[in-house]
C-alpha cells in the first residue's frame, strides 16, 4: 500500500520560487564569471600598455625613468633594432633614391 502526500498550495508556490530564485542564482553567478573574466583580461591589456612621448620618442620603465624607445626595445626584447626608414619617409625625404629603389624592387620581382 503506497503513501499518498498532498503538497498544499503555500508549499508548492514556495518550491517554485526557490527553484526560480535557484536559477537566477545561477545566471547570476554565470554573469559575475564573464565580467570577472572581462575585468582580467582589460587588466592584463593595461599592464601590457607602456607609456610612451611622442614628443621625444622616450618610454617610461617600470623603475619611472624614460628611455629612447630603442634602447628600452633592445633592452626587454634582447633583439637589436636596426636604423630603416619606411617607405614613405624615404619617398618624402629621397625621392630620387626612392624612385631607384622602386624601379629595383620591380626588376626584382619581374626575374623572380
Amino acid at each position: 500500500m503506497g503513501i499518498t502526500i498532498a503538497i498544499s498550495t503555500p508549499v508548492s508556490y514556495f518550491a517554485s520560487r526557490l527553484v526560480f530564485r535557484s536559477v537566477e542564482l545561477k545566471q547570476l553567478a554565470q554573469r559575475w564569471e564573464q565580467e570577472s573574466k572581462n575585468a582580467k583580461d582589460d587588466l592584463e591589456q593595461i599592464k601590457r600598455l607602456i607609456p610612451w612621448c611622442p614628443a621625444c620618442n622616450k618610454v617610461q620603465t617600470e623603475q619611472g625613468d624614460w628611455r629612447a624607445l630603442a634602447l628600452q626595445y633592445e633592452h626587454e626584447s634582447e633583439k637589436m633594432l636596426k636604423d630603416v626608414l619606411c617607405d614613405p619617409c624615404l619617398e618624402e625625404k629621397y625621392p630620387q633614391e626612392f624612385r631607384i629603389i622602386l624601379e629595383s624592387r620591380k626588376a626584382r620581382s619581374l626575374t623572380e
